[in-house]
């Protein structure tokens, strides 16, 4: 599972600045938005490229420090390569897992991060 080096802070959720807030809820409405889209694999690379656009634009504008920041990195990383996999992908099946895989580490933010 994605989550398995990503924990709690001492049993509190991680403090995020709202530019990754915004950014991570930007990804989830696009993969939201995919869900009532025809699975082609054109489909499947123009998801990866709004993903891909919408990761740079995370990183780009995070402003997080210290061990927060560090947090953000266990749950950030499983989601690049992800996203990477997708974007590499030509077999629809397996454009599908990684859509489910990353459905699944978008949806874990809410749970560590506030």
């Amino acid at each position: 599972m994605p989550a398995e080096s990503l924990s709690l802070d001492n049993g509190v959720k991680w403090k995020a600045d709202s530019s990754t807030n915004n950014n991570v809820k930007a990804m989830q409405a696009t993969v939201e938005q995919f869900t009532s889209t025809e699975k082609t694999p054109e489909a499947y690379k123009q998801l990866g490229t709004a993903l891909q656009a919408g990761l740079g634009k995370m990183i780009s504008e995070c402003r997080m420090k210290g061990p927060d920041h560090d947090g953000l990195h266990q749950w950030l990383e499983p989601l690049i390569g992800q996203v990477k996999r997708l974007n590499e992908s030509e077999k629809p099946e397996e454009s599908a897992q990684l859509l489910t895989a990353i459905a699944q580490q978008i949806e874990l933010y809410s749970q560590f991060f506030e």
